[in-house]
């Protein structure tokens, strides 16, 4: 592809591809001061490769708008996370901005196709007045300025967000708890499911709707990848491509 994002958008019969950025960690634990890669997941074979460095140190999350790919990275903890857009056919990233003087870290974004808004999952800095434990927040793709929702998430829900165009649901995938639908509106969550499975996806990270497909994917501890049935949570392991601590996936072209 050739631009940010790949241009063009999701039109035209492009090829769904399923992106995703790791920074190579092996254990169980991402680590904010590596760079990470941006990848492709072969959703036949489940193999990665690699199409280059992001040049960018902790990467939480990506996600496709608009024909672009975007990324958000973690805080300092005194400081704010930023948003950037990825070149898709090099890994290259583009500063956006930064998500707001509150705002250490997106854990998860989805974009939403039916209303065009990004939403994310915020952990905001505990060292300011305006502290929470989480907040379902929107993000401004212009500015990469976050605006919060509701506070309605806490600390245990932390994890990835994805959305499903088929259905219009906005599903939250929490590390501790499993999985839940959001209302993207008001930010209120359903009883969180519980992962299962014969292969259960621990520490999730971050998950994507196929737009065709429909089936959701997620990824978990040590770099695998997992299929999840959205309406038992019940996990079924797809690969194990091999590329480290996944932070961040996303379907587009």
């Amino acid at each position: 592809g050739g631009g940010e994002g790949g241009g063009g958008g999701g039109g035209g019969g492009s090829p769904v591809i399923l992106y995703a950025t790791s920074n190579g960690i092996t254990g169980s634990e991402s680590n904010a001061s590596t760079m990470a890669d941006l990848y492709t997941i072969d959703l036949g074979t489940g193999d990665a490769t690699i199409v280059g460095s992001t040049g960018l140190m902790g990467v939480s999350d990506i996600e496709y708008a608009n024909g672009i790919l975007y990324a958000v990275t973690s805080g300092t903890g005194t400081g704010s996370g930023e948003l950037y857009r990825l070149n898709t056919g090099t890994g290259a990233n583009t500063l956006v901005g930064s998500l707001g003087s509150t705002c250490d870290t997106i854990c998860g974004m989805a974009f939403d196709t039916s209303n065009g808004t990004m939403y994310g999952y915020g952990v905001f800095n505990s060292g300011t007045t305006t502290s929470c434990p989480g907040d379902h927040v929107t993000i401004n793709l212009t500015t990469g300025a976050v605006t919060p929702i509701n506070s309605n998430f806490s600390n245990s829900d932390s994890g990835g967000l994805a959305y499903s165009t088929t259905d219009n649901i906005l599903y939250i995938l929490s590390q501790a708890n499993g999985l839940a639908t959001v209302n993207p509106a008001t930010g209120a969550k359903t009883t969180f499911t519980a992962f299962s499975g014969g292969t259960i996806m621990t520490r999730s990270t971050t998950g994507s709707v196929h737009p065709t497909t429909n089936v959701l994917y997620g990824a978990g501890e040590f770099s695998n990848l997992y299929t999840i049935d959205t309406e038992t949570a019940e996990t079924t392991l797809f690969s194990a491509p091999g590329i480290g601590f996944i932070d961040g996936l996303a379907f587009g072209n």
